[in-house]
């Protein structure tokens, strides 16, 4: 009885039919799923990398034009104009990094001291564990994921970490999330009719 209604039902003309433009329709749908969610957060993920990168050219660019200043004044032998140069370097990254919601970290090696530090300490102590190389580096910390970028500038002996909090990113990424989850649905709406 069994066998005669699975020969019945797979035996059928429509059954063999619609059995494999099912399965083809879901396999695409599923392909084309995980293809866009994959692309989408590559895209986010060079968008960020770029971003921090031109962000970080930025900075540099600001310490540079301030020791350029100071050095065609010719008071560079002139300790108290070298300090007020440089806290007037730092007050200007500072400025910059909180209009482009940086994390900021700047470390005098010379002194050994951070004269700037523009994050949480606790994640300013999580990035003292990872090593320099391999920038911008992509860290998880405290539910959250970030990138940081860290460059040198070596007139002065600074060294600088950068950190882009990604959340900014996180509605693009839900955004398509739900267009492709709507288009599962109708998809399998679609097969089901």
């Amino acid at each position: 009885m069994i066998r005669t209604f699975l020969k019945r039902c797979f035996g059928s003309l429509t059954l063999r039919m619609v059995i494999p433009v099912v399965l083809v329709v879901s396999l695409m749908g599923m392909g084309l799923y995980l293809f866009v969610l994959r692309a989408v957060s590559e895209f986010a993920d060079h968008q960020i990398r770029e971003g921090l990168a031109g962000l970080s050219r930025d900075i540099y660019d600001i310490c540079d034009r301030n020791f350029t200043q100071l050095a065609r004044s010719g008071a560079m032998e002139d300790d108290r104009a070298v300090t007020i140069k440089k806290a007037l370097t730092l007050g200007a990254i500072e400025d910059y990094a909180k209009r482009n919601l940086l994390g900021c970290r700047v470390y005098d090696t010379r002194q050994g001291e951070t004269l700037l530090l523009e994050m949480s300490p606790g994640l300013s102590d999580h990035l003292s564990h990872h090593p320099p190389e391999g920038t911008p580096l992509q860290i998880r910390f405290d539910g959250r994921v970030y990138y940081v970028s860290r460059f040198s500038f070596n007139p002065w002996d600074w060294e600088m970490e950068l950190v882009k909090d990604t959340a900014e990113y996180a509605p693009l990424v839900k955004r398509v999330k739900f267009a492709y989850t709507v288009t599962a649905v109708l998809l399998l709406f679609s097969i089901l009719i």
